[in-house]
């Protein structure tokens, strides 16, 4: 008698485990389905979030190349710089006339004036921030006017023909 009450209380103990295992795996299951669910909720709010501020960032760049272009395209637009630019250009392919070297002085001067101001006061120079010591003097940014030869007629301080973008630049010239 003894064996047989023990069967019967063992086959529901072991149910009520299976039971019990068969409610935790489902439990598991259902936290891992909610838990990848959020993970994907929330990669698709960062997605949104950080696609928004990329086109914030790009539309800022491209305002911010906007402005360069146009103050680069105002000062090629300036009358007297491709009129002196012109002039310089030519110049030794003529034979110099007298007071010639004045002239030309004269032009190259007015021009790199025109350059400097023009970069310092659209931020295509260095800050003022530098420090006055025997360092040479280098520049990470500038403007100048070159030839399509590559000769420079003028260019703010420190502007250096050795930049890489420079030379691509002036290859791209030369091939154009």
């Amino acid at each position: 008698m003894n064996t047989r009450q023990t069967t019967p209380r063992r086959l529901s103990f072991l149910a009520s485990i299976a039971v019990l295992i068969l409610f935790l795996g489902a439990g598991a299951w259902g936290i891992s389905r909610l838990a990848g669910y959020e993970r994907q909720r929330d990669e698709a709010h960062w997605r949104r979030v950080l696609s928004v501020l990329a086109d914030s960032r790009a539309h800022a760049v491209d305002r911010w190349i906007g402005s360069r272009l146009r103050v680069l395209n105002d000062l090629a637009a300036t009358p007297a710089l491709q009129l002196y630019a012109q002039r310089l250009a030519a110049a030794p392919s003529r034979p110099p006339a007298p007071g010639q070297d004045e002239d030309e002085a004269v032009q190259r001067t007015y021009l790199r004036n025109l350059v400097t101001a023009t970069a310092q006061r659209h931020g295509f120079a260095p800050g003022a921030g530098t420090i006055r010591a025997d360092l040479a003097f280098t520049a990470a940014n500038g403007l100048a006017i070159l030839t399509l030869d590559g000769e420079r007629l003028a260019a703010t301080p420190g502007f250096s023909l050795d930049w890489p973008r420079v030379r691509e630049a002036a290859a791209a010239l030369d091939e154009a």
